[in-house]
């Protein structure tokens, strides 16, 4: 692999690496409910029952129930987490309390678990002591919890969905169902203030839209994959747990980075949540950019029902539910969610459709690797090709009248246009900082990345079997290259992924 390519590759996913552990799973399918022995959009199996209490009174197998409640603490979260804190009622939530108390094999061991134990309702049964046919497991373990029905977490928004530490059930399972009730209100609070996030972001992208096309003026009939809009909205998420991005860039409150941070572990440990939400090849619609701004209420609305699909999957079946809480994301005392206003849920979306439209309208960018500091910078692109143009680098790293500088890569940047260099690509460099349609870090570094690895052009997003999603080509801005130069990378089925730059041919 070409180096260059190594080392974008390693910086560009490190800033969107998350800043808490990633353990992997189990099983590559652990959350896809075809592959598990579930009862999918059901409450539980149906054993040969004897009526039990309930909730399953089977005494739960804990990772320390061999030991008092002084055994060695869990330190993760900095406080001493003990068997002690995880059974006191009365004490705050914590995340180490769902391996502690072993919540996995709890809920869904396949012998002693709660949804072998508890069976479903026969035609004469009211649904005291088993779940109806009809409800989602979780919705049947809120009701015989509390002791009450009318709790539903199934759906976004749900009314029924509002946190309750009334418990009905004997002390022997009182931790667990204490800590699993906890983990369903929490995890529908996540989906639901997304869901509710969405207007907010839906006014921004819109906004920023319009504005782009207007400046960029694409050809009439230059078009965009709809599916790609689709998904580049709705992976604005994952940026949104990158610290150099949502604090430097958006300013995000550390409580919603650390939120999207959960959740973006919680989907790669369940991936069928990720298909569900981030879905392919369902769609092959292009759409003309020019109409794009008037299409984005639509988009909206489709992202607000994949959100719900996936809510609905967590909630109604067992295996996804318990891959998707593993290690406590969601249990902890803090309750992830995110705020109405949330800034920068379109910035995915801003960054394909900016840099999409700039290709569509011969826009290009080269690039110069080895910078490592700004001196070096301002020394070797002052007076280019005999102007009397300064590099002087301002706090947007532009300098000169064509050059932004990534200290991220030690790369410099260049615009060119299919005239010819544009002597202006500082001003469109500026005006995309000053309107907030991208971070140059992000459009430059993103596209050459993509283009060195040669899959500029494939999908600009996608998501794998076994839960990584792949940002690497949100930047759709093509690259070229200077006359004589060699082609940097090999060539792909005889042609250079970074072909001559329009206008140039003879320059170098």
């Amino acid at each position: 692999m070409h180096a260059l390519a190594l080392t974008l590759i390693v910086t560009f996913l490190t800033s969107l690496a998350m800043a808490i552990p990633t353990p992997q799973s189990d099983d590559p399918d652990n959350g896809d409910p075809s592959s598990q022995d579930s009862q999918a959009g059901s409450s539980a199996s149906t054993p040969e029952s004897s009526g039990s209490a309930s909730i399953s009174q089977t005494t739960p197998t804990t990772e320390n129930s061999q030991t008092s409640s002084n055994q060695e603490p869990n330190t993760q979260s900095g406080t001493n987490v003990t068997m002690a804190f995880c059974t006191d009622p009365g004490a705050m939530f914590f995340a180490e309390c769902w391996d502690i108390l072993n919540l996995r094999s709890y809920l869904n061991d396949p012998v002693t678990g709660w949804n072998q134990t508890t069976p479903t309702c026969n035609a004469t049964q009211d649904g005291d002591n088993c779940c109806m046919s009809y409800e989602p497991w979780t919705t049947c373990f809120l009701r015989l919890g509390h002791g009450y029905g009318g709790g539903d977490c199934s759906q976004i928004n749900s009314k029924g969905c509002a946190e309750d530490d009334k418990e009905d059930v004997a002390d022997v399972i009182l931790a667990q169902v204490h800590y699993v009730m906890h983990t369903i209100y929490a995890i529908n609070n996540f989906f639901s203030t997304w869901y509710n996030a969405l207007p907010y972001a839906e006014v921004q992208a819109s906004l920023a839209i319009t504005n782009i096309i207007t400046e960029l003026d694409p050809p009439v009939n230059a078009s965009i994959s709809l599916e790609e809009v689709l998904l580049a909205f709705s992976v604005g998420l994952a940026f949104l747990g990158a610290p150099e991005i949502a604090v430097a860039i958006l300013s995000l409150a550390s409580a919603t980075r650390i939120a999207v941070q959960a959740f973006l572990i919680s989907v790669q440990q369940a991936p069928s949540v990720g298909r569900a939400l981030w879905p392919q090849g369902s769609n092959t619609e292009n759409i003309q950019i020019g109409a794009l701004d008037s299409a984005i209420s639509g988009i909206v609305g489709n992202l607000s029902q994949t959100i719900d699909n996936a809510l609905q999957l967590v909630m109604s079946d067992m295996p996804t539910f318990v891959a998707f809480s593993a290690y406590g994301t969601f249990s902890g005392n803090s309750t992830p969610s995110l705020p109405n206003g949330t800034e920068g849920l379109d910035f995915a979306l801003r960054t394909y459709v900016l840099t999409t439209a700039m290709s569509r309208n011969g826009w290009y960018a080269h690039y110069s690797t080895g910078y490592t500091t700004k001196f070096q910078v301002e020394e070797n692109f002052s007076n280019v090709d005999g102007s009397a143009e300064t590099c002087q680098m301002d706090a947007n790293s532009i300098c000169g009248f064509n050059a932004y500088w990534s200290n991220t890569t030690n790369t410099v940047y260049s615009l060119a246009k299919d005239t010819g260099w544009a002597l202006t690509g500082n001003n469109l460099m500026e005006t995309i900082v000053t309107n907030g349609w991208a971070d140059l870090s992000t459009m430059f570094d993103a596209g050459l990345n993509c283009t060195l690895l040669g899959k500029m052009g494939d999908n600009a997003i996608s998501f794998s079997e076994d839960g990584h999603l792949d940002l690497s080509c949100i930047s759709q801005l093509d690259f070229c290259r200077n006359g004589c130069s060699p082609c940097p990378v090999e060539a792909t089925n005889g042609t250079c992924p970074f072909p001559i730059c329009p206008g140039i041919a003879g320059q170098c």
